[in-house]
């Protein structure tokens, strides 16, 4: 009888920063002013996705499998709103990747970070602004 492991060393994603929100376009009125000024509010940032190292977990597969389709997505940000009312913020997602992880970008093969210590984190798609 054959016994398969189950432990998978490497793991290809797509990790995708949440986009920025969409400000607001709104002007205020008053009738004593000849032109009225604008009081729309800016979009809120987009999440992060960011990978922290932790002993808790042993392998990539337990640690990541949860992601749908191997895709992770951080959430986008809020719609800006009137009276110069900014938009919510994005949540980011922290992923827990066991010690010792290596994060290499898939195009050029350049190792953009090696998680070796508890707690240590790397931000991998910065959101939008």
């Amino acid at each position: 009888m054959k016994l398969r492991s189950r432990f998978l060393d490497r793991l290809r994603l797509i990790l995708t920063a949440g986009a920025g929100g969409p400000g607001c376009a709104a002007f205020g009125r008053s009738a004593n002013r000849r032109v009225a000024p604008a009081t729309g509010g800016h979009g809120g940032r987009g999440g992060s996705v960011i990978l922290r190292a932790t002993q808790a977990e042993w392998n990539l597969e337990e640690a990541l499998g949860r992601a749908k389709g191997r895709t992770i997505r951080a959430e986008d940000g809020g719609r800006g709103g009137t009276a110069r009312e900014a938009g919510r913020k994005g949540s980011d997602v922290v992923v827990d990747v066991p010690l010792g992880t290596m994060v290499t970008e898939v195009h050029s093969g350049e190792v953009v970070a090696d998680l070796k210590s508890e707690g240590e984190e790397v931000c991998v798609a910065r959101g939008g602004a």
